[in-house]
């Protein structure tokens, strides 16, 4: 044999005589692997093509089914079972790196050799699946993402428990990617890894270990580049630290409020300027304020300041939609704080703000927490809050939901005549605290203190530090033996439980599950927190 061999199948035996009708086609193989070895993928699939293209066309005049059948009568230097692998994988080395032109060249030749593959009599699933998942993938190194996530979803539609299809199909949403969408690939990852029947389950960890610490890295460069942005600088004065809380962000620059804290006797007649505006003008000034209309009923409620009690509740005072533009869910979680905090004690005003027609149902129920609270913990006048509830019960029964709400806030015996009486009505809703039986349950047990946050210092600061979205907090990147183990360890846990359920169900009736009513996005929760459902069980 003459020509040069980079790459064969035979180690250490004399190699038996290629057949001579193909010796041309075993020389163009090897010339492929010697371009290859050196680096030139380019120039390895120059010759592979005409390889494969004969290939094919021998296929077609002798009517093969099999690459097996062709290796036993072409006796070359590689078998071109593996060699389709090679070729395969050059093709894909080439179209990571060509430019948009060339990848449709590159790509179609890579199509068309899978497809050959995929018409071949083959018995191994392995096999069949390994070809399809790189020809989803294919076409997304060609530049088109919605072919080959369609070529994905019927991959793992076809093999379920296949890890490493979903594995390939994640793979394309974040590793060795420009554009990433971690939340994408996570979700992908996720399906297999709550998936009991899948195989390779360990590959799956890995790679979902790979990805969690991936996101974590990406956190803490964030982290660091905001870190930069948000240094104050020497001179900085007091109305710029203000101008910077008035850009729309997703980010919370807590350098910033930390400066305006420490700096309250300055601060204050500015806030207290901003909040004029604010009251004047409330949907404008959120609409063009950013964090700074969130942060300036914050800060009152951190000072207490009772004089700003009736300005607190008028900023509120409006409809739910008004409502999302200026403060959004704080609404429902730290705005009924602050406006305790601030009450100044004059129940007329406050009671005279829930009985307006305009005032939408969450300020509605901002304003009885605090009203409650003030109460309770101030009046400690239960029977006079009583009083209040069953007459408010009477005037506006479209509030028994929320009055059901101010009872189980509580837990007070003295109340509870008043939850039966809320829970009864017809215009309560059961979804919201359950029904009679399920309120008493909840009356008396399970029971978490709502009313601790309202007794406790406000902070502004730890607030928005609260907010799952908002954080200072230096992101940390974990150890991956560790986090291996630990998802190791939850999905096994996750299938003893799911074993137990199983066997537990067996030979027992199932009751059907009816779909319920579908749950707005700024309808309250039913869990009865309190909460609009986008910001509770439906985060």
């Amino acid at each position: 044999m003459k020509y040069e061999i980079y790459s064969s199948k035979y180690f250490g035996v004399e190699p038996e005589p290629v057949n001579p009708k193909f010796i041309r086609m075993d020389k163009d193989m090897q010339k492929g692997y010697g371009h290859d070895y050196e680096g030139e993928t380019g120039k390895a699939i120059f010759y592979w093509n005409v390889v494969f293209e004969n290939l094919k066309s021998y296929f077609e005049e002798y009517k093969l089914e099999s690459l097996k059948d062709f290796d036993k009568i072409f006796n070359g230097n590689q078998y071109v079972s593996n060699w389709v692998q090679d070729y395969d994988e050059a093709l894909r080395k080439v179209l990571m790196h060509s430019d948009k032109i060339s990848k449709q060249e590159i790509g179609r030749r890579k199509i068309d050799l899978l497809n050959f593959l995929l018409s071949l009599n083959l018995s191994e699933e392995t096999t069949i699946h390994n070809h399809k998942r790189s020809l989803a993938e294919t076409y997304y190194l060609m530049g088109q993402p919605e072919v080959g996530e369609k070529h994905f979803i019927q991959l793992i539609e076809e093999y379920p428990d296949n890890a490493w299809g979903y594995i390939g199909y994640s793979d394309q949403y974040w590793l060795e990617k420009d554009n990433k969408n971690y939340k994408k690939a996570l979700k992908i990852l996720n399906k297999a890894y709550n998936r009991r029947t899948v195989d390779n389950s360990n590959d799956i960890v890995e790679r979902l270990t790979g990805l969690h610490i991936a996101i974590k890295e990406k956190e803490l460069e964030e982290y660091l580049e905001k870190e930069k942005e948000d240094i104050l600088h020497e001179d900085i004065t007091i109305i710029e630290a203000i101008d910077h809380l008035r850009r729309d962000s997703d980010d919370i620059p807590f350098s910033y409020l930390k400066f305006l804290e420490s700096n309250r006797e300055d601060v204050e007649p500015l806030i207290l300027e901003e909040m004029k505006a604010y009251i004047k003008d409330p949907d404008n000034y959120a609409k063009s304020n950013g964090l700074l209309s969130v942060y300036l009923p914050f800060m009152f409620g951190q000072w207490e300041r009772k004089e700003s009690s009736k300005d607190i509740i008028e900023l509120v005072a409006c409809s739910e939609e008004s409502i999302d533009r200026r403060i959004g869910y704080t609404i429902t979680e730290e705005y009924p704080v602050v406006l305790y905090k601030c009450f100044d004690g004059d129940l007329d005003y406050l009671k005279g703000a829930i009985n307006r027609d305009n005032v939408g149902s969450f300020p509605k129920l901002a304003y009885l927490r605090a009203l409650s609270m003030y109460y309770v913990e101030d009046l400690k006048d239960i029977e006079g809050l009583k009083v209040y509830l069953e007459k408010l019960l009477k005037e506006q029964p479209d509030l028994a939901t929320w009055i059901s709400s101010i009872v189980l806030m509580h837990h007070l015996d003295e109340l509870l005549v008043v939850g039966e009486k809320s829970v009864k009505s017809k215009f309560y809703d059961p979804g919201v605290n359950g029904q009679w039986s399920e309120f008493k349950f909840h009356f008396y047990s399970g029971f978490i203190d709502e009313t601790t946050k309202y007794k406790e210092p406000f902070n502004a600061i730890e607030a928005f530090r609260s907010w799952s979205s908002f954080s200072d907090e230096r992101p940390i990147i974990p150890d991956y033996p560790t986090l291996y183990q630990k998802l190791l360890n939850i999905r096994e846990e996750k299938l003893r439980k799911s074993e137990v359920k199983v066997n537990t169900n067996q030979g027992f009736y199932q009751k059907t599950l009816v779909k319920g009513k579908k749950i707005g996005r700024n309808e309250p929760c039913p869990c009865g927190s309190g909460k609009k459902y986008k910001k509770c069980c439906g985060k």
